[in-house]
């Protein structure tokens, strides 16, 4: 079973070598549609590894991990946009939109380097703290039948 978990992560590491490090951020864009930002925050996930996540690059690589994390928070405390002939975006999906986004946030800090990542970061921590608050508050307001998830 070992060597079935090396060659699949072995997979992981050289597709990740070959995405461009510019392609996830934009996927992540609040300009994007919804359904790709989700598609991209799931797919981010399988980029986690021991010392990294994100595409891999010779170069400036904690860079690259501070700017994908700046673009993975974003969806937190803003939906995404849509244009004036798409059918509103419902609250069910926008929460499960951010669902996603903190299950990615959850992989990277299952790493000591991701836990690191996200703690430096200006905003990351506090992005996550604002939207748990928001979501209890929600669920305050839903309860008490002041508002409709």
């Amino acid at each position: 079973m070992g060597n079935i978990e090396i060659r699949w992560a072995n997979f992981d590491w050289r597709f990740w070598k070959q995405i461009r490090v510019d392609f996830p951020i934009m996927c992540l864009h609040p300009g994007q549609p919804l359904e790709l930002i989700r598609r991209m925050a799931s797919i981010l996930c399988t980029s986690v590894v021991n010392d990294t996540f994100g595409p891999i690059t010779s170069s400036n690589q904690r860079e690259n991990e501070k700017f994908l994390l700046e673009a993975a928070t974003k969806p937190l405390e803003m939906a995404p946009k849509q244009s004036p002939k798409e059918k509103k975006y419902t609250a069910m999906q926008v929460l499960e939109l951010r669902q996603e986004v903190l299950q990615f946030l959850g992989c990277v800090c299952s790493t000591e380097s991701g836990m690191l990542a996200m703690a430096k970061h200006d905003n990351a921590v506090s992005r996550v703290a604002i939207r748990i608050a928001e979501e209890v508050d929600q669920c305050y307001e839903w309860r008490l039948g002041e508002g409709s998830r």
